[in-house]
């Protein structure tokens, strides 16, 4: 797969991972603004550990794309 198609793949795959990561941070907010109001009840550990995972995915996609941008600069310098 060449560096662009690879690109793409990975700006896609980090897109819908920080999508669903800011989905489960945005849930868990809610739950916790709930919870300090005195309307709901305490988030569950599960759901707060999910969040973390969600974003550390997200994390890792965004610097696998830039290992790639790095790659790509190197090879540019060396042609």
């Amino acid at each position: 797969m060449d560096n662009v198609a690879q690109f793409f793949l990975l700006f896609e795959e980090w897109e819908a991972a920080d999508h669903e990561a800011t989905r489960a941070e945005c849930c868990l907010g809610r739950s916790l603004d709930a919870y300090c109001e005195g309307t709901g009840p305490a988030p569950s550990r599960g759901a707060v550990e999910e969040a973390r995972r969600l974003r550390l995915l997200a994390i890792d996609r965004l610097r696998a794309i830039r290992a790639l941008a790095e790659r790509a600069r190197r090879n540019a310098r060396v042609l």
